[in-house]
């Protein structure tokens, strides 16, 4: 498993992956590395540095796929069947008379995602049980009838594989299979209060783990000639079950839905995690690519990494193709040369001088509490200073490049999703440029086990700057939203 092999091996041009890659970057996609293989060999493996084959990334609702395998596993050792209703197994959260539409809800139900229950968004919810908060949800119809995503219902079916296994979530299926396949070695899956596992979010590994698990969904149980778990559950996981059109604004998310895996068009199967988190499995082609990113706030990349993935993996030949060293000499190169994106160099304006390191006092701005701030611009290094409801802090920032750091906020999650963390601060890569004559903007992209970025705009005339801040990121930096009009002190 992972050997390498030319693309013209695999049937591809070198110079259609060179062609891939710039299209991606030219979108200002945030990647953060891609592998391709066809059966058991990779053809294209890059990583946009920092990150390496070694770094274990967050994969967010990828996750849930893990689930919806680990049921299928526990389906075989006769510990569930898919047709029970799921307060079956959760007694000591049914303590009331349970709505018909949750009482008939069942664990099949749940992996397809039509179920009964929309819970209100936990992060902001005072019950930190998230299983207890789902059975206390009002039902709002009958389960089986419409499918809605339910990560919710994602969280308490991990809570029921680590009930009824009698470990978590990653250590039951290192058990059952990871380690035997000899991958997920240092994968780590985060909690949420309570001490459950963060099943519908919280996995976290290396590219390679994330392709070779795919590749033993898309074998339909098998890795590396041995079978793990049932084929006929996996073929069923990763079928149209039920359709999605009416109810997902994801445009190639519109083919319908399985087991906790994403059915596409054309026998195409797919786990996917916000951010970008993908893992598509091309059936037909014997092909699978997987992607880790970070494009929060990004509307579009998903369904253009998919088109470009088909037009790529259908144009391929079904035999090799006669090897190309220069070719793929160069993409070798190219893979090499990758670095996470970062704002350019911008323009030069005589308002730098000005304004460098002169204080601006912020008017009332009530979610961002900032005080005051100031630019400081020393060669190709710039730093932004303010004082906000937690203190004065500094984020430094690279004028062409990337400047790595710790973000100056204290105490978001770490370990435990939604509980702050004293003295713990998110790992960052900052840029800034001047954008035109008086418009400044810093990209501030969070790398750690969480994923998210802030964009800071600063506009200036005369005397006055308007700061705005806007986040994408899942439940932190909140207070760095907003904006505020400040004038010269």
């Amino acid at each position: 498993m992972f050997e390498k092999i030319t693309p013209e091996e695999a049937g591809f041009n070198s110079k259609d992956l060179i062609n891939f890659i710039n299209r991606i970057n030219n979108a200002k996609l945030n990647t953060h590395g891609i592998i391709m293989m066809k059966g058991d060999n990779v053809f294209l493996e890059t990583y946009y540095k920092p990150f390496d084959v070694n770094f274990n990334h967050r994969l967010y609702s990828e996750t849930k796929s893990f689930v919806g395998v680990a049921i299928g596993l526990l389906e075989e050792e006769g510990k569930l069947n898919l047709d029970d209703p799921i307060i079956k197994y959760f007694p000591e959260y049914i303590d009331f008379e349970p709505h018909p539409y949750l009482a008939n809800q069942t664990i099949k139900d749940m992996l397809l995602m039509k179920t009964s229950v929309k819970v209100p968004y936990w992060f902001f919810n005072e019950d930190n049980d998230r299983a207890h908060l789902y059975f206390h949800t009002q039902p709002t119809r009958p389960s089986g009838l419409i499918w809605e995503y339910d990560s919710d219902g994602s969280e308490v079916l991990s809570c029921l594989v680590e009930k009824l296994a009698g470990k978590t979530l990653l250590e039951y299926l290192k058990e059952k299979m990871f380690d035997d396949m000899g991958v997920f070695k240092n994968a780590q899956l985060l909690k949420v209060p309570g001490g459950y596992s963060w099943g519908d979010s919280g996995m976290i590994c290396t590219l390679r783990d994330n392709a070779a698990f795919a590749r033993l969904v898309m074998n339909y149980g098998v890795y590396n000639g041995k079978r793990y778990m049932n084929e006929q559950y996996l073929k069923t996981a990763t079928s149209r079950l039920v359709d999605n059109t009416a109810n997902y604004d994801d445009q190639n998310k519109h083919y319908g839905y399985g087991y906790q895996i994403w059915h596409l068009e054309d026998n195409i199967s797919c786990f996917t995690g916000m951010g970008d988190q993908l893992a598509f499995m091309f059936k037909d082609y014997d092909v699978i690519v997987t992607i880790h990113s970070a494009n929060q706030g990004n509307n579009f990349s998903r369904h253009y990494l998919y088109l470009l993935l088909k037009e790529l993996v259908y144009g391929m030949s079904k035999t090799p193709l006669s090897e190309n060293k220069k070719d793929y000499e160069e993409l070798l190169t190219v893979c090499d040369s990758q670095i996470i994106k970062h704002l350019p160099i911008g323009v030069k304006t005589s308002l730098e001088e000005k304004i460098n390191d002169v204080v601006f006092v912020c008017e009332p701005n009530e979610n961002m509490n900032i005080e005051y701030f100031s630019l400081h611009f020393e060669n190709d290094v710039g730093t932004f200073k303010y004082k906000n409801a937690t203190g004065y802090k500094e984020i430094h920032f690279g004028r062409g490049y990337n400047l790595f750091e710790q973000f100056p906020e204290e105490g978001y999650s770490h370990l435990v999703g939604k509980e702050k963390t004293k003295g713990y601060f998110y790992k960052c890569a900052n840029s800034g440029c001047w954008k035109d004559e008086s418009k400044f903007e810093i990209n501030v992209e969070i790398i750690d086990l969480y994923f998210g970025n802030l964009t800071i705009y600063l506009y200036f005339k005369d005397d006055c700057c308007l700061l705005k801040m806007v986040k994408n990121a899942e439940n932190f930096f909140r207070e760095y939203w907003g904006e505020a009009l400040a004038f010269k002190k």
